[in-house]
């Protein structure tokens, strides 16, 4: 990780980026294989049907992507306008 902080150019001396942001985007997305129910996990609680109901891997593991994804954007949107609005 210490060679990607120098290649990009960024001090982040408790490697709060690399706990933080890639330990939460690896557990977001294996969310959807660990709550698999065939792999022992609880799956998905309907509860109109008061049951599991069906659960696909790929479509939460895509749930989950489009959360993270969203999650980047609107991170990098906000550091981008804080950054601007503090050297004005």
């Amino acid at each position: 990780m210490s060679s990607l902080k120098r290649k990009l150019g960024y001090d982040d001396s408790l490697d709060v980026f690399g706990v933080h942001c890639v330990g939460g985007i690896i557990g977001a997305l294996l969310t959807a294989v660990f709550c698999s129910p065939s792999l022992g996990g609880t799956g998905v609680y309907d509860y109109v049907a008061n049951a599991v109901g069906e659960y696909s891997m790929g479509t939460q593991f895509k749930a989950q992507l489009w959360g993270v994804v969203v999650s980047l954007v609107w991170s990098a949107l906000v550091a981008a306008v804080s950054s601007r609005s503090s050297t004005s």
